[in-house]
């Protein structure tokens, strides 16, 4: 996507690539822009799990 936004405009690339809102795109170029690729890697949800507590 960021090499066809390249040629083209953010509501462009949102009708082509079927990304809705096109504010994600957005979000997803500045977040590429300050962290890079490994800024786009899904994050774990939810809480991290306590070690060693037992479940009755």
């Amino acid at each position: 996507m960021l090499n066809y936004l390249e040629t083209h405009s953010q509501s462009e690339a949102a009708r082509y690539f079927a990304v809705f809102p096109s504010t994600t795109i957005a979000n997803w170029l500045r977040t590429y822009r300050k962290f890079g690729y490994n800024g786009l890697k899904p994050k774990p949800q939810g809480r991290q799990p306590i070690m060693g507590r037992k479940i009755d």
